[in-house]
């Protein structure tokens, strides 16, 4: 969806629409399980065009310990201000509050790569299955949360076997 920034006048104009998840490329990890909902209010000033609303929706990720797949609710309000492109030969000095600024460089807003990457910053850096999770084994790779394994009790860092035959020798 494009916005033509020549449309958009100083009075805030609601937009709600909807996106089909299979028109979003989030990389191998992730996957949209249902359609994002974006309302937003889109307006012009001095500062630029904003657009300011909420994305929602729902994903799957794998868990950062054990791989099992994780559902999260995602519902993200963002406030975003495009500014027109300037030469390199302009002398443009930007005040702190402006360096978040996005830049226009064709006349237009494409709304879905704003949903795209309000999207991929809702999501955990580390999502867990559970506040529990125990992970992966990692010498066998078993599931710790469905399965003991004895595999990492007894392995000691052979670099460290000297001073565990120290330590012996002392008691």
């Amino acid at each position: 969806m494009l916005i033509e920034i020549a449309t958009v006048g100083s009075e805030r104009k609601s937009v709600s629409t909807v996106f089909d998840p299979r028109s979003f490329e989030l990389g191998s990890d992730l996957q949209l399980m249902s359609d994002v909902l974006v309302n937003a209010d889109i307006w012009a000033d001095d500062d630029g065009v904003h657009i300011a609303g909420s994305v929602s929706t729902t994903l799957e990720s794998p868990c950062s310990r054990c791989l099992e797949a994780v559902k999260i609710e995602l519902v993200r309000p963002f406030d975003d201000v495009f500014v027109e492109s300037f030469s390199e030969a302009d002398s443009v000095e930007l005040a702190i509050d402006e360096l978040d600024a996005s830049v226009i460089t064709d006349g237009s807003i494409d709304i879905r790569e704003v949903v795209r990457e309000q999207i991929l910053l809702a999501v955990p850096e580390q999502p867990l299955c559970r506040s529990g999770c125990k992970g992966l084994c990692e010498f066998c790779g078993a599931d710790l949360n469905k399965i003991g394994c004895e595999c990492g009790t007894e392995i000691v860092d052979p670099r460290w076997s000297a001073l565990k035959t120290l330590k012996e020798d002392l008691n």
